[in-house]
């Protein structure tokens, strides 16, 4: 198995939510049980050095949704919407 470890200069993250009672926001922390039901789109942003391969990045993102712990057990929608930056 392949080694997953790239190098990034800058990892941000936004988090937008919505349910039926709220607008669309952005938020820096969720009480998961206050927004059940809600939908989730997180925003990660990164910005790697040249050297490394855009579609890599892009790859581990993708296993990481698929993977992750907390999106899979919990009903709410979530969408990740990584945003790559090559420097």
């Amino acid at each position: 198995m392949k080694s997953s470890f790239i190098k990034f200069l800058i990892l941000t993250c936004f988090m937008k939510t919505t349910s039926s009672a709220q607008e669309l926001k952005t938020v820096t922390h969720v009480d998961l049980e206050k927004y059940a039901g809600s939908w989730f789109e997180i925003e990660p942003k990164v910005v790697i050095p040249s050297t490394v391969v855009e579609e890599r990045i892009r790859r581990v993102f993708e296993m990481s949704e698929k993977a992750c712990a907390i999106s899979n057990s919990i009903k709410s929608k979530i969408s990740l919407v990584p945003i790559v930056i090559i420097n």
